[in-house]
């Protein structure tokens, strides 16, 4: 029961801890170059407002489901010994293995794409 409270177990997840990593993930995606030129080619005032909202629903939606995938993935499957590979396991747990092969290649795709963003924005600079 302690490992799905919102401090987790042994009250680890101090409010100091919970605000500076709240800050860090706000404030912290603003700084990434890719992210920063996409932000910057707006085409006009009201894209940035439509980009705000949807960004920031989106946004949401993933973090909320990230964790609390973590969070139950931890009280579905208690004998994980690797805390790191609760989502993968859950995800094979729970899935049928179609849809469990495409949500584990999605974040490779994901992060092919990040580097390459990257590695484009730091060339060009």
């Amino acid at each position: 029961p302690q490992l799905v409270t919102p401090q987790g177990a042994d009250d680890i997840l101090s409010p100091a801890f919970m605000t500076s990593f709240w800050v860090l993930v706000c404030f912290g995606v603003i700084g990434l170059p890719h992210t920063a030129v996409r932000c910057i080619s707006y085409k006009d005032s009201k894209a940035v407002h439509r980009g705000i909202i949807i960004g920031t629903i989106v946004v949401a939606i993933l973090m909320f489901g990230m964790h609390l995938a973590g969070a139950l993935g931890r009280a579905v499957i208690p004998d994980l010994t690797v805390p790191d590979l609760v989502i993968p396991t859950l995800m094979v747990k729970v899935l049928p293995p179609f849809a469990a092969g495409i949500f584990l290649a999605a974040p490779m795709a994901a992060i092919m794409s990040t580097i390459n963003a990257q590695l484009l924005q730091s060339s060009a600079t």
